[in-house]
């Protein structure tokens, strides 16, 4: 066993990703570097890569294993079941093949299996994506048992997601394949990729599929299959390695360690001892100021011009960012004349807290997802589309707020604390989907 592979990776990406390479790869292991070379050309260091694989760890280690050259201990599996015919190979996976869709009823007819937000651009024009697609259903044999409900985290690759899969071939001269997700894009949430369901490759599902399936329907293959492993919430940039995104938008992602990578997938690199890359912003320790691709942002706003900028840690080994504006009214002391940003471990915000500040412009961190606590103890008013599409907001402390503009936390479920007693003025589709404040409504009522 090549130990100088496993200590590299237990530094640099986790023990349990490390523990997890040991099971998964101990063919390449007999081979001393190439592991640690195989991991580092197609994976930015991530201190979440385990969590990140561990729903799709067999999609990845048919990755790794393509990537090094090296066939894996059952390679052999798909060379016996290359034998078998698709229906029979799905039938051992757990699944029932439906024959190719012809037409547009035999498409719909699987419709019903979708959830109400989450059904498949194929179902609103069916003949269109007939006439550019080769279309088939394949769906779990006990998928009666599996309930959306049951899975409040929806991810690509977990029972729900994948218990009804539309396997789609282009009809082209090199035939592309997509393998759709149950989920779909969802509207209360975003599952990373369902377009790219069991990394688009059948022998993810089980060893020999791609072969049999392309035999029996008579597709053609291209000389290089490579499945994509897309995990969740990464992006694949053009040097070819996969870098852990903290947020995206509009083809921009910021990620880890200090990179912003391109709408064309270039990779730019922050240095650490003058930036500070986080959430979708990017912090410029040295001249002291915030940019961010996304435009206009009320977040920026609320900062303000800086004096000063602090970084230190808390008891959970969070980023705690202390800053101190140019320009505070002399009726704020203390701690309430500091701005103070927490970040977790991979640089999103989680934590916001701001006693400067009367008003907060529109769009206040719209794209932010992790926020789980603010306080803003003189903030009056709040223009549209304040934490638009935050998730995980616990506790909202604001107890000068009269005013709340349309359209803000409107994907939220989760918040259960509110400190507003002063609110008065609530604009359109406020919290429209939390189930804790529309309780807290009743019980005031």
């Amino acid at each position: 066993m090549n130990n100088k592979d496993l200590n590299y990776l237990k530094v640099h990406y986790g023990e349990r990703f490390a523990k997890l390479c040991r099971e998964l790869f101990p063919t390449i292991l007999e081979h001393p570097g190439l592991l640690k070379k195989v991991i580092t050309e197609n994976f930015d260091n991530s201190s979440t890569l385990y969590e990140d694989i561990l729903d799709e760890k067999d999609i990845f280690q048919n990755y790794i294993y393509k990537h090094s050259g090296i066939k894996p201990l059952n390679y052999k599996i798909g060379i016996e079941n290359s034998k078998k015919s698709p229906y029979e190979l799905f039938d051992e996976a757990g699944y029932k093949l439906y024959p190719e869709c012809k037409t547009y009823d035999d498409v719909y007819s699987f419709i019903k299996y979708y959830a109400e937000g989450e059904e498949l651009c194929t179902f609103l024009n069916p003949d269109l994506r007939l006439s550019t697609n080769r279309i088939w259903f394949a769906v779990k044999k006990n998928v009666k048992q599996i309930k959306r409900e049951n899975f409040p985290n929806p991810r690509r690759q977990d029972e729900y997601g994948t218990s009804v899969i539309s396997i789609q071939f282009t009809k082209s001269n090199t035939p592309t394949l997509s393998i759709k997700n149950r989920y779909n894009h969802g509207t209360n949430f975003e599952v990373s990729n369902p377009d790219a369901t069991f990394g688009n490759d059948l022998d993810n599902i089980i060893p020999g599929l791609y072969k049999a399936f392309t035999d029996e329907f008579k597709i053609k293959r291209i000389n290089a299959v490579e499945s994509e492993i897309l995990p969740e919430d990464y992006r694949l940039a053009n040097n070819g390695k996969y870098y852990k995104e903290i947020c995206g938008f509009y083809g921009w992602s910021y990620c880890e360690n200090n990179h912003v990578i391109t709408p064309e997938r270039d990779v730019i690199d922050y240095d650490p001892s003058e930036y500070l890359v986080f959430e979708y912003f990017v912090l410029n320790l040295k001249n002291k100021t915030i940019d961010t691709m996304e435009g206009e942002d009320g977040f920026i706003d609320s900062i303000g011009k800086i004096k000063n900028i602090k970084i230190e840690y808390d008891e959970n080994k969070n980023k705690k960012v202390i800053i101190t504006p140019q320009n505070v009214p002399e009726n704020i002391k203390g701690s309430d004349a500091e701005i103070i940003l927490v970040l977790d471990k991979a640089n999103h915000l989680i934590g916001y807290k701001n006693n400067i500040v009367t008003s907060i412009d529109k769009s206040f961190l719209w794209h932010n997802r992790t926020l789980q606590k603010i306080e803003i103890k003189n903030v009056k008013t709040v223009a549209a589309g304040f934490l638009r599409h935050n998730n995980d907001l616990k506790e909202l402390n604001a107890p000068k707020l009269t005013t709340i503009g349309r359209r803000s936390l409107c994907f939220n479920n989760m918040l259960n604390k509110i400190n507003a007693p002063n609110l008065t003025s609530v604009g359109d589709f406020v919290l429209i989907h939390n189930k804790y404040f529309q309780n807290l409504m009743k019980t005031k009522e």
